[in-house]
């Protein structure tokens, strides 16, 4: 696993074990004040102070997990531009070796018809002094 997902992952049990330790907290904070001997007025009062510090670990947390998405999104976006970069550059070199090999694939093949063209050409013209060498020879024997 690459370095940056291993440093994700322990930030995410960071993560997952504060809240896990606010939620106990918070719970423990209500129990605490559900069972304690106090009068209606000084239970709600403090049931608003625990909402009130609640509400604010919320927003912390909220504003924490909105970070971590950003940062995550900005990564991904630019291991996917380097690969799609990585991509292009492989295509280009296959492209290149393509077009080099068809050039000499090309130029083999000219090299060849060339050669065989010279090839028979020499035939033709050796059976044509054949020819005419079998021919004067016939002629002189008349």
């Amino acid at each position: 696993m690459a370095t940056a997902e291993m440093e994700t992952m322990e930030e995410t049990k960071r993560d997952g074990v504060f809240l896990g330790t606010v939620i106990g907290a918070a719970s423990g904070a209500l129990l605490a004040l559900l069972l304690a001997p106090k009068s209606g007025k000084e239970l709600r009062e403090d049931l608003a102070e625990k909402l009130q510090v609640l509400q604010e670990k919320g927003s912390e947390l909220l504003q924490t997990a909105k970070e971590k998405v950003s940062e995550t999104a900005q990564v991904v976006q630019e291991q996917s531009t380097q690969l799609v970069d990585k991509a292009h550059e492989a295509t280009d070199r296959v492209a290149d070796a393509s077009h080099n090999l068809l050039n000499r694939a090309s130029s083999a093949t000219q090299e060849a018809a060339s050669a065989t063209h010279q090839a028979v050409d020499g035939a033709s013209d050796a059976a044509h002094r054949t020819l005419d060498q079998a021919d004067k020879t016939v002629k002189s024997y008349n």
